[in-house]
Protein backbone atom coordinates (compact mmCIF):
# COMPACT_ATOMS: atom_id res chain seq x y z
CA UNK A 1 0.00 0.00 0.00
CA UNK A 2 2.43 2.54 0.80
CA UNK A 3 4.40 1.96 -2.35
CA UNK A 4 1.03 2.87 -4.38
CA UNK A 5 0.72 5.56 -2.46
CA UNK A 6 4.24 7.08 -3.00
CA UNK A 7 3.89 6.63 -6.87
CA UNK A 8 0.69 8.54 -6.26
CA UNK A 9 2.80 10.88 -4.22
CA UNK A 10 5.25 11.08 -7.11
CA UNK A 11 3.03 12.64 -9.45
CA UNK A 12 5.06 10.96 -12.70
CA UNK A 13 8.31 11.55 -11.60
CA UNK A 14 10.87 8.65 -12.39
CA UNK A 15 11.61 6.29 -9.70
CA UNK A 16 14.03 3.32 -9.28
CA UNK A 17 13.19 0.53 -7.62
CA UNK A 18 16.37 -2.01 -6.57
CA UNK A 19 15.15 -5.11 -6.06
CA UNK A 20 17.95 -6.76 -4.09
CA UNK A 21 18.28 -3.49 -1.94
CA UNK A 22 14.54 -3.20 -1.54
CA UNK A 23 14.42 0.22 -1.94
CA UNK A 24 11.57 2.12 -3.96
CA UNK A 25 12.89 5.67 -4.24
CA UNK A 26 11.63 9.23 -6.04
CA UNK A 27 15.07 9.21 -7.39
CA UNK A 28 16.38 9.44 -10.93
CA UNK A 29 19.80 10.21 -12.09
CA UNK A 30 20.79 13.55 -14.68
CA UNK A 31 24.45 11.75 -15.00
CA UNK A 32 26.14 9.41 -13.16
CA UNK A 33 27.49 11.79 -11.27
CA UNK A 34 24.21 13.81 -10.46
CA UNK A 35 21.06 12.94 -9.03
CA UNK A 36 17.75 14.32 -8.40
CA UNK A 37 15.03 13.09 -5.97
CA UNK A 38 12.70 13.65 -3.42
CA UNK A 39 12.58 14.49 0.00
CA UNK A 40 14.63 12.01 2.52
CA UNK A 41 11.62 11.77 5.03
CA UNK A 42 12.81 10.74 8.80
CA UNK A 43 9.59 11.12 10.01
CA UNK A 44 5.39 9.78 10.36
CA UNK A 45 3.41 10.55 8.43
CA UNK A 46 5.61 11.40 5.39
CA UNK A 47 7.71 8.37 5.56
CA UNK A 48 4.32 6.70 4.08
CA UNK A 49 4.42 8.44 0.99
CA UNK A 50 7.76 10.49 0.31
CA UNK A 51 11.08 8.71 0.54
CA UNK A 52 12.80 7.50 3.88
CA UNK A 53 15.76 8.03 5.31
CA UNK A 54 16.88 4.76 5.83
CA UNK A 55 16.01 3.72 2.30
CA UNK A 56 18.06 6.85 0.54
CA UNK A 57 21.14 6.21 2.44
CA UNK A 58 21.10 2.51 1.42
CA UNK A 59 20.65 3.05 -1.72
CA UNK A 60 23.25 5.70 -2.09
CA UNK A 61 25.69 4.03 0.20
CA UNK A 62 25.57 0.57 -2.11
CA UNK A 63 25.92 2.73 -5.41
CA UNK A 64 28.48 5.19 -4.10
CA UNK A 65 29.95 4.24 -0.98
CA UNK A 66 31.08 7.51 0.43
CA UNK A 67 31.31 9.08 -2.47
CA UNK A 68 28.26 11.16 -2.21
CA UNK A 69 26.98 14.47 -1.11
CA UNK A 70 23.46 15.68 -0.64
CA UNK A 71 22.20 19.05 -1.49
CA UNK A 72 19.14 20.08 0.48
CA UNK A 73 16.99 23.50 -1.29
CA UNK A 74 14.17 23.17 1.13
CA UNK A 75 12.97 26.40 3.23
CA UNK A 76 9.54 24.97 4.77
CA UNK A 77 9.83 24.04 8.08
CA UNK A 78 9.89 20.16 8.97
CA UNK A 79 12.23 19.25 5.70
CA UNK A 80 15.80 19.53 7.29
CA UNK A 81 16.99 16.17 8.94
CA UNK A 82 19.69 15.75 11.91
CA UNK A 83 22.96 16.77 11.01
CA UNK A 84 24.59 13.23 11.59
CA UNK A 85 22.25 11.87 8.42
CA UNK A 86 24.22 11.06 5.52
CA UNK A 87 27.66 10.80 7.76
CA UNK A 88 27.16 14.78 7.97
CA UNK A 89 27.93 14.57 3.83
CA UNK A 90 25.01 17.04 3.39
CA UNK A 91 24.44 20.93 3.13
CA UNK A 92 21.22 23.34 2.75
CA UNK A 93 21.15 25.97 0.38
CA UNK A 94 16.94 26.84 0.97
CA UNK A 95 14.88 28.91 -1.27
CA UNK A 96 11.15 28.95 -1.57
CA UNK A 97 8.58 26.64 -3.34
CA UNK A 98 7.83 27.21 -6.66
CA UNK A 99 10.33 30.82 -6.30
CA UNK A 100 13.91 30.59 -7.94
CA UNK A 101 16.88 30.89 -5.56
CA UNK A 102 18.48 34.34 -5.45
CA UNK A 103 21.09 34.26 -8.36
CA UNK A 104 23.97 34.43 -5.97
CA UNK A 105 22.91 31.56 -4.28
CA UNK A 106 22.31 29.60 -7.57
CA UNK A 107 26.13 30.22 -8.11
CA UNK A 108 27.41 29.42 -4.57
CA UNK A 109 25.41 25.97 -5.25
CA UNK A 110 26.89 25.10 -8.18
CA UNK A 111 30.45 26.15 -6.94
CA UNK A 112 29.96 23.78 -4.44
CA UNK A 113 28.85 21.06 -6.62
CA UNK A 114 31.39 21.28 -8.43
CA UNK A 115 34.31 21.19 -5.58
CA UNK A 116 32.86 18.63 -4.63
CA UNK A 117 32.72 16.93 -7.95
CA UNK A 118 36.83 17.89 -8.53
CA UNK A 119 37.73 16.76 -5.08
CA UNK A 120 36.96 13.33 -6.46
CA UNK A 121 36.11 12.08 -10.31
CA UNK A 122 34.15 9.64 -8.52
CA UNK A 123 32.14 11.70 -6.50
CA UNK A 124 28.47 12.13 -6.82
CA UNK A 125 26.37 15.04 -6.24
CA UNK A 126 22.95 14.12 -5.18
CA UNK A 127 19.79 17.45 -5.25
CA UNK A 128 16.60 17.42 -3.51
CA UNK A 129 14.05 19.89 -2.17
CA UNK A 130 10.53 19.04 -1.51
CA UNK A 131 9.30 17.05 -4.41
CA UNK A 132 12.59 16.62 -6.07
CA UNK A 133 11.47 18.29 -9.07
CA UNK A 134 10.93 22.36 -9.78
CA UNK A 135 13.63 23.77 -7.46
CA UNK A 136 15.85 20.45 -7.96
CA UNK A 137 15.48 21.31 -11.87
CA UNK A 138 16.85 25.04 -11.85
CA UNK A 139 20.40 23.68 -9.98
CA UNK A 140 20.30 20.36 -12.05
CA UNK A 141 19.32 22.05 -15.43
CA UNK A 142 22.18 25.08 -14.79
CA UNK A 143 24.46 21.77 -13.49
CA UNK A 144 24.41 20.48 -16.89
CA UNK A 145 24.51 23.67 -18.83
CA UNK A 146 27.45 24.78 -17.15
CA UNK A 147 29.02 21.14 -17.81
CA UNK A 148 27.88 21.17 -21.53
CA UNK A 149 25.74 17.81 -20.86
CA UNK A 150 23.10 20.44 -22.78
CA UNK A 151 23.54 23.05 -25.46
CA UNK A 152 21.43 25.62 -24.70
CA UNK A 153 17.98 25.63 -22.41
CA UNK A 154 15.78 24.80 -24.62
CA UNK A 155 17.33 21.68 -25.02
CA UNK A 156 18.00 20.97 -21.61
CA UNK A 157 14.67 21.54 -20.11
CA UNK A 158 13.74 18.83 -22.81
CA UNK A 159 15.97 16.99 -21.61
CA UNK A 160 15.37 17.19 -17.95
CA UNK A 161 12.04 15.93 -18.48
CA UNK A 162 13.19 13.14 -19.87
CA UNK A 163 15.19 11.63 -17.42
CA UNK A 164 13.15 12.89 -14.50
CA UNK A 165 9.92 12.44 -16.06
CA UNK A 166 7.86 8.79 -17.12
CA UNK A 167 7.95 9.10 -21.41
CA UNK A 168 7.09 12.98 -20.71
CA UNK A 169 3.70 12.00 -20.33
CA UNK A 170 3.28 14.42 -17.07
CA UNK A 171 3.90 17.78 -18.42
CA UNK A 172 7.43 19.42 -18.22
CA UNK A 173 10.19 18.46 -15.69
CA UNK A 174 10.27 22.39 -14.72
CA UNK A 175 7.50 24.03 -15.31
CA UNK A 176 7.61 27.47 -12.60
CA UNK A 177 8.23 30.76 -15.52
CA UNK A 178 10.37 32.06 -12.94
CA UNK A 179 12.73 28.86 -12.61
CA UNK A 180 12.80 28.75 -16.18
CA UNK A 181 13.89 32.15 -16.67
CA UNK A 182 16.65 31.50 -14.13
CA UNK A 183 18.66 28.92 -16.55
CA UNK A 184 17.74 31.11 -19.33
CA UNK A 185 19.59 33.99 -17.35
CA UNK A 186 22.39 31.26 -16.65
CA UNK A 187 22.81 30.08 -19.91
CA UNK A 188 23.10 33.87 -20.75
CA UNK A 189 25.54 34.43 -18.04
CA UNK A 190 27.53 31.34 -19.29
CA UNK A 191 27.85 32.89 -22.78
CA UNK A 192 28.47 36.12 -22.60
CA UNK A 193 31.30 35.98 -19.70
CA UNK A 194 34.07 33.52 -18.44
CA UNK A 195 33.43 33.94 -14.66
CA UNK A 196 35.35 33.05 -11.71
CA UNK A 197 32.98 31.85 -9.02
CA UNK A 198 34.47 32.29 -5.45
CA UNK A 199 32.83 31.81 -2.20
CA UNK A 200 32.63 34.22 0.36
CA UNK A 201 30.81 33.05 3.82
CA UNK A 202 30.68 36.49 5.18
CA UNK A 203 27.91 37.82 2.73
CA UNK A 204 26.56 34.22 3.15
CA UNK A 205 26.76 33.61 -0.96
CA UNK A 206 29.24 33.86 -3.49
CA UNK A 207 31.47 36.55 -5.22
CA UNK A 208 31.47 36.41 -8.80
CA UNK A 209 33.88 38.17 -11.39
CA UNK A 210 33.53 38.30 -14.92
CA UNK A 211 35.25 38.86 -18.01
CA UNK A 212 33.73 39.33 -21.48
CA UNK A 213 34.30 35.92 -23.45
CA UNK A 214 35.46 36.84 -27.18
CA UNK A 215 34.03 33.01 -28.29
CA UNK A 216 36.06 30.71 -26.93
CA UNK A 217 35.30 27.93 -25.20
CA UNK A 218 34.28 28.45 -21.22
CA UNK A 219 36.53 27.60 -19.05
CA UNK A 220 36.28 27.03 -15.12
CA UNK A 221 38.71 28.28 -12.71
CA UNK A 222 37.56 28.23 -9.23
CA UNK A 223 38.98 30.17 -6.55
CA UNK A 224 41.47 32.35 -9.06
CA UNK A 225 41.35 36.42 -8.83
CA UNK A 226 41.59 37.45 -12.58
CA UNK A 227 41.95 41.45 -11.31
CA UNK A 228 45.41 41.35 -13.14
CA UNK A 229 45.33 45.76 -12.79
CA UNK A 230 46.87 45.48 -15.96
CA UNK A 231 43.82 47.19 -17.99
CA UNK A 232 41.76 43.88 -18.35
CA UNK A 233 38.01 44.35 -18.96
CA UNK A 234 36.42 43.13 -15.29
CA UNK A 235 33.25 43.34 -13.54
CA UNK A 236 31.69 41.57 -10.70
CA UNK A 237 28.06 40.09 -10.99
CA UNK A 238 26.90 42.76 -8.72
CA UNK A 239 24.01 44.14 -10.26
CA UNK A 240 23.44 47.96 -10.78
CA UNK A 241 20.14 49.36 -9.11
CA UNK A 242 17.75 50.45 -12.10
CA UNK A 243 14.75 52.96 -11.86
CA UNK A 244 11.62 51.88 -12.54
CA UNK A 245 10.02 54.48 -13.44
CA UNK A 246 6.29 52.90 -14.67
CA UNK A 247 4.42 49.88 -14.81
CA UNK A 248 1.56 49.56 -17.67
CA UNK A 249 -1.10 46.67 -17.00
CA UNK A 250 -3.03 45.91 -20.20
CA UNK A 251 -5.75 43.40 -20.18
CA UNK A 252 -7.90 45.24 -16.71
CA UNK A 253 -12.15 45.10 -17.63
CA UNK A 254 -14.37 47.30 -18.60
CA UNK A 255 -14.64 48.50 -14.81
CA UNK A 256 -14.43 51.05 -11.98
CA UNK A 257 -14.22 48.52 -9.29
CA UNK A 258 -12.18 46.79 -11.58
CA UNK A 259 -9.59 49.47 -11.65
CA UNK A 260 -9.69 49.78 -7.87
CA UNK A 261 -9.43 46.42 -7.62
CA UNK A 262 -6.19 45.40 -9.63
CA UNK A 263 -2.76 46.40 -7.23
CA UNK A 264 0.73 45.87 -7.66
CA UNK A 265 3.24 45.51 -5.53
CA UNK A 266 7.21 45.08 -6.24
CA UNK A 267 9.92 43.81 -3.91
CA UNK A 268 13.41 44.13 -4.00
CA UNK A 269 16.24 42.32 -1.77
CA UNK A 270 13.46 41.21 -0.07
CA UNK A 271 12.02 44.18 1.11
CA UNK A 272 8.95 45.78 -0.35
CA UNK A 273 9.96 48.90 -2.37
CA UNK A 274 6.56 50.02 -4.27
CA UNK A 275 3.27 49.84 -3.75
CA UNK A 276 0.17 52.02 -4.93
CA UNK A 277 -0.86 54.49 -2.40
CA UNK A 278 -4.95 56.43 -2.46
CA UNK A 279 -2.98 59.04 -4.16
CA UNK A 280 -1.49 56.94 -7.23
CA UNK A 281 -4.58 55.26 -8.73
CA UNK A 282 -4.43 53.78 -11.77
CA UNK A 283 -4.14 55.92 -14.67
CA UNK A 284 -6.81 54.37 -17.12
CA UNK A 285 -6.19 55.29 -20.86
CA UNK A 286 -7.93 52.77 -22.85
CA UNK A 287 -10.25 51.29 -20.32
CA UNK A 288 -8.31 48.27 -20.83
CA UNK A 289 -4.62 49.63 -20.33
CA UNK A 290 -3.53 50.88 -16.87
CA UNK A 291 -0.62 52.59 -15.63
CA UNK A 292 1.05 53.10 -12.49
CA UNK A 293 3.91 56.13 -12.17
CA UNK A 294 6.59 54.59 -9.75
CA UNK A 295 8.85 57.51 -8.56
CA UNK A 296 12.03 56.50 -9.97
CA UNK A 297 11.88 53.57 -7.21
CA UNK A 298 14.96 52.08 -6.99
CA UNK A 299 15.18 48.31 -7.65
CA UNK A 300 18.43 45.78 -7.73
CA UNK A 301 19.22 42.42 -8.39
CA UNK A 302 16.38 39.58 -8.03
CA UNK A 303 13.01 41.55 -8.27
CA UNK A 304 9.20 40.12 -7.82
CA UNK A 305 6.51 41.89 -8.78
CA UNK A 306 3.40 40.49 -7.74
CA UNK A 307 -0.15 41.02 -9.39
CA UNK A 308 -3.32 41.22 -6.58
CA UNK A 309 -6.60 41.77 -6.93
CA UNK A 310 -8.78 43.43 -3.64
CA UNK A 311 -5.18 43.16 -1.61
CA UNK A 312 -5.35 39.27 -2.30
CA UNK A 313 -1.42 38.22 -4.52
CA UNK A 314 -2.70 36.34 -7.39
CA UNK A 315 0.31 35.75 -9.19
CA UNK A 316 3.84 36.92 -9.41
CA UNK A 317 6.57 37.28 -11.91
CA UNK A 318 10.30 37.43 -11.29
CA UNK A 319 13.14 38.95 -13.34
CA UNK A 320 17.21 40.38 -12.38
CA UNK A 321 18.60 43.43 -12.71
CA UNK A 322 21.63 42.23 -14.16
CA UNK A 323 20.21 40.75 -17.25
CA UNK A 324 18.12 43.90 -18.62
CA UNK A 325 21.36 45.02 -20.28
CA UNK A 326 20.82 42.01 -22.40
CA UNK A 327 18.79 43.05 -25.47
CA UNK A 328 17.63 39.34 -25.77
CA UNK A 329 15.92 38.74 -22.59
CA UNK A 330 14.36 42.52 -22.12
CA UNK A 331 17.07 45.03 -22.75
CA UNK A 332 17.74 47.83 -20.62
CA UNK A 333 14.96 50.49 -20.84
CA UNK A 334 12.27 47.83 -20.29
CA UNK A 335 10.66 44.40 -19.37
CA UNK A 336 7.32 42.77 -20.77
CA UNK A 337 5.63 39.91 -18.88
CA UNK A 338 2.36 37.84 -20.16
CA UNK A 339 0.10 35.10 -18.64
CA UNK A 340 2.42 32.63 -19.64
CA UNK A 341 5.34 34.43 -17.46
CA UNK A 342 3.40 34.66 -14.23
CA UNK A 343 4.08 31.93 -11.14
CA UNK A 344 1.42 30.71 -9.60
CA UNK A 345 -1.71 32.68 -11.04
CA UNK A 346 -5.15 32.61 -9.46
CA UNK A 347 -8.28 33.42 -11.36
CA UNK A 348 -9.73 36.91 -10.99
CA UNK A 349 -12.90 38.70 -12.26
CA UNK A 350 -11.29 41.83 -13.04
CA UNK A 351 -8.61 40.43 -15.59
CA UNK A 352 -8.90 39.73 -19.17
CA UNK A 353 -6.15 36.80 -19.63
CA UNK A 354 -6.06 36.87 -23.39
CA UNK A 355 -4.67 40.14 -23.38
CA UNK A 356 -2.91 40.72 -20.03
CA UNK A 357 0.05 42.09 -20.57
CA UNK A 358 2.35 44.22 -17.81
CA UNK A 359 5.21 46.08 -19.11
CA UNK A 360 7.90 47.54 -16.69
CA UNK A 361 9.78 51.02 -17.72
CA UNK A 362 13.12 51.95 -16.37
CA UNK A 363 15.58 54.95 -17.06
Amino acid sequence: MHSALKKAVSLGKRRIYDPELKTDLDLAYMTPHLIAMGFPSVSYPMKIYRNTMEQTVKFLTAKHSTKYKVYNLCSEPGFSYPSECFDSRWTCYPFDDHNPPPFHVLLAILTDIHHWHAADPENVAVVHCKAGKGRTGVVCCAYMLLTGVFPDSTACFEGYTKLRMVDGRWGDGLTVPGQRRWVVYFEEFLRRFDFIVITDDAVGGARVEVTENSGRRLRWFPNINVNTGDGQRNSKYLPSSKKLVRISITGIKRSLLAKRAIKVEVVSRDVVVWSPTKQQELDVTDKIAATYRTDSTLVEGDVCVFIKSNNRRIGRFWFNTFFLTVPELGGNSSIAFGKEDVDEWKRTLWLDMNIFRVVLEFE
